[in-house]
């Protein structure tokens, strides 16, 4: 928003305004990653495409978490462990990691798998990758 309001002539423009205010809400939905009946299908699609990782093939997705633990090295080995397990368990209760029926159609299945894979090795206090 700042961006806009510092380079665009015209950041009063109700298009603009409105561009930003939907990329806002975009990006602030993915804080939980969750879809609710409050999102858009554009929104849900979204959502469902910053998650699509979690639903790769099993190599791919250990890389990912392995990249993840790099960007949280900051983090104590086993408070990284605890959490990031109790953050990943958090998708599991849900009835759908996805919000629409083509991601879970077709990544549902292995995003679990994934996902109660990588917790299972941190509930070891290991890291996927280290």
């Amino acid at each position: 928003r700042e961006f806009v309001q510092n380079h665009v002539t015209n950041h009063t423009d109700t298009v603009i305004s409105t561009l930003v205010k939907h990329v806002e809400d975009y990006i602030l939905a993915t804080q939980k990653h969750q879809v609710s009946s409050e999102h858009s299908q554009a929104q849900a699609l979204f959502l469902d495409l910053d998650m699509a990782v979690l639903g790769k093939e099993r190599h791919a997705y250990l890389a990912y978490a392995a990249l993840v633990r790099q960007e949280y090295l900051f983090v104590d080995h086993d408070v990284y462990c605890e959490k990031r397990a109790q953050v990943l368990e958090t998708f599991l209760e849900t009835p759908a990691i996805y919000g629409t029926n083509l991601f879970q159609q077709a990544l549902e299945a292995r995003a679990r798998a994934n996902v109660t894979a990588e917790i299972d090795v941190l509930k070891q206090n290991k890291i996927p990758g280290e």
